[in-house]
């Protein structure tokens, strides 16, 4: 599974047209909890691909891999069959370093996985780099 990520991000990045980094491309955390949710976000043509690469969940080997397509500001993202959750969040971007995300949705897919955020909770993201 981590190799799959690994080579999907190199793909992604090495595709022509690809490898210039759009307003919101980068690494994002939740400020206040550290690192224990992080996400490499990257944007093309509208479509976003968002990589929870938190330290927990690299512990358990599971990704939590999201999808989106952009509009304006706003990003309405789904988790892909590689998660361990059914979720969908909004995400609103108010500058290329600041985001609010909105969790509409979270459903384990299993006893063993769990929702970080529930479901009606906000949080802020913040640009690393």
């Amino acid at each position: 599974m981590r190799k799959g990520i690994l080579a999907t991000m190199v793909v992604l990045l090495a595709l022509p047209g690809l490898g210039l980094a759009g307003d919101i491309d980068g690494v994002w955390w939740v400020p206040g909890r550290g690192l224990e949710t992080v996400v490499v976000i990257r944007e093309n043509a509208g479509t976003v691909l968002a990589f929870n690469l938190s330290p927990a969940h690299y512990e358990e080997g599971s990704y939590d891999i999201l999808i989106g397509q952009m509009a304006g500001n706003v990003c309405q993202m789904t988790t892909t069959s590689w998660s361990g959750v059914n979720a969908s969040f909004t995400a609103t971007f108010i500058s290329a370093a600041s985001a609010t995300v909105y969790v509409n949705t979270c459903e384990p897919r299993s006893a063993n996985d769990y929702c970080t955020f529930p479901p009606g909770v906000s949080f802020s993201l913040a640009k690393i780099f």
